[in-house]
């Protein structure tokens, strides 16, 4: 029965620091949820979702730098690029690149404190996933431990020893809340002591302080969360170790032939396909055939293209990290490629159908999106490619990277709008027809400057300008209404538009 009882997990020792650093997670969590549900209540996300994004991305970086892990040049490349990301926050209203910025930022931070501690082991990514992701649950209680930890009395008077009793004050004070309402109905008596409470002031500070203790419960898991994803690791690695003893997953089991022969039928297909799209292309036969418009040609065929990259992107990423062979045979290598360069004129071939669509029909959102994704596909496929000749690039961080840099690109470029000024003036010479208001629709904040500047001119653009502004912008948002939460310069600058 002794032997149960051998092992005994040490007890964590916190310093000082870990103690402040913990606080801040706290802080830094409870703004993360408030900030969360304020945005949702406003006009959407702003200002305090930049601060409070890049407070996490300094808070996660200056935790690590504590425990002496330093990274590489690929994290602070992230860092830098997690930092610009939340800028996207206040200098953008596109919500499909603040969508893509947050998932992006939590992956970006998620790598970042993974990656300080084992950057250099190049393990298999079920394992890293598992490291990354999971591992901070192993000290997900470090949090209330390094807050409410006992060191040796220096003195009474000193603050470290109120920390408790704060906190279980503040938790106590919702309650106080609650039993004092249903006390006040059972007694009349007891009632008047609370009338105090019925005053305008005293009710709204009431329900402040009440509504942020409850934001700061919902956000405890978070600040754990954040506060563990460090110092798990930290911890675990340099003192017991304990991560490193765990079993490790060895996903590599296909042998190079069942990789070739799965990739090999694909390719034929392709090869047949590209061959007849190259015959449309040069020739234009297509077109020519009766009834058969330029939309028509552009649209048929461009999704399901788009979606045969994706899997194409899919499934050679499945060859390279179950094949047994780390580097792979020159056979199965010259498949990859071939698999590749087939997809790269798939892709060519989904743009040309998309630019000759943006030629005759002007630009949207959603054309111009889904360009730059199909570009940005097309640059992975060449990445692969490269790999297969310097085995020791990291596809994933490449594709990480590169996404960021995108999102960050779009949210520092106006892009609608651009598109809404290309479409304005190639109609004006001609070159289009008008696209219409419904288009207008789609477009963000960024576009409202240009829209408005031709809100007067004569013809249909004047008149769909007009019917945008009372129709897409009478919300009853004014400018001087925005806060910390939700300030946005499109948005803000779209406002005065509107009220002018």
């Amino acid at each position: 029965m002794n032997e149960m009882y051998e092992y005994r997990k040490p007890r964590p020792e916190y310093t000082r620091t870990e103690r402040l650093y913990a606080l801040a997670a706290v802080v830094i969590g409870f703004f993360i949820v408030k900030t969360f549900f304020e945005s949702c209540c406003a006009t959407g996300f702003g200002l305090m979702s930049t601060v409070t994004a890049a407070a996490v991305t300094v808070f996660n970086r200056v935790f690590c730098r504590y425990f002496g892990m330093r990274g590489s040049r690929t994290t602070d490349v992230i860092f830098i690029l997690t930092l610009l990301m939340s800028l996207s926050f206040t200098i953008c209203d596109n919500g499909y690149v603040i969508g893509l910025s947050v998932f992006f930022i939590i992956i970006g931070n998620t790598y970042y404190s993974y990656a300080s501690f084992r950057e250099g082991h190049r393990s298999v990514l079920a394992n890293a996933f598992r490291a990354a992701v999971v591992s901070p649950f192993y000290e997900y209680g470090s949090l209330f431990g390094a807050i409410f930890h006992k060191e040796p009395k220096k003195g009474s008077g000193d603050i470290k020893n109120s920390v408790p009793l704060i906190f279980g004050l503040a938790m106590s004070f919702p309650v106080c809340i609650a039993a004092g309402v249903l006390l006040t109905e059972a007694d009349e008596s007891f009632g008047k002591i609370f009338q105090l409470i019925s005053s305008d002031f005293l009710f709204k500070i009431t329900h402040a302080i009440t509504d942020n203790i409850l934001l700061l419960l919902i956000s405890l898991p978070l600040s754990m969360y954040i506060f563990s994803a460090v110092f798990s690791r930290a911890y675990k690695m340099h003192h017991d170790g304990e991560l490193e003893k765990l079993p490790r997953v060895d996903s590599r089991f296909l042998p190079s032939v069942t990789c070739a022969a799965f990739l090999a039928p694909p390719a034929v297909l392709y090869l047949l396909f590209v061959g007849l799209q190259t015959v449309h292309v040069f020739s234009a036969s297509v077109l020519k055939t009766e009834g058969f418009s330029y939309a028509e040609y552009a649209r048929h065929g461009f999704f399901e293209l788009c979606a045969v990259a994706i899997i194409n992107l899919t499934v050679i990423s499945a060859v390279m990290f179950f094949c047994k062979d780390r580097v792979l045979s020159k056979m199965l290598r010259a498949i990859v490629i071939t698999f590749c360069v087939l997809t790269h004129l798939l892709i060519l071939t989904a743009l040309f159908k998309m630019f000759l669509y943006i030629k005759n029909y002007g630009m949207t959102p959603k054309r111009v999106d889904t360009s730059i994704f199909m570009i940005y596909l097309f640059v992975m496929f060449g990445v692969l490619i490269l790999k297969q000749f310097k085995h020791k690039i990291s596809f994933t961080k490449i594709a990480y990277v590169g996404a960021a840099s995108v999102l960050i690109l779009m949210s520092f470029i106006p892009v609608d709008n651009l598109i809404v000024r290309s479409n304005i003036l190639r109609y004006e010479r001609g070159e289009i027809e008008w696209v219409g208001v419904d288009s207008f629709a789609d477009l963000d904040s960024s576009a409202v400057p240009v829209i408005a500047s031709h809100k007067n001119d004569g013809g249909i653009v004047g008149q769909d300008t007009t019917y945008y502004f009372s129709k897409y912008l009478g919300k009853g948002f004014s400018p001087f209404e925005m806060g910390v939460y939700d300030f946005n310069i499109p948005r803000y600058n779209s406002m005065k538009y509107y009220k002018n």
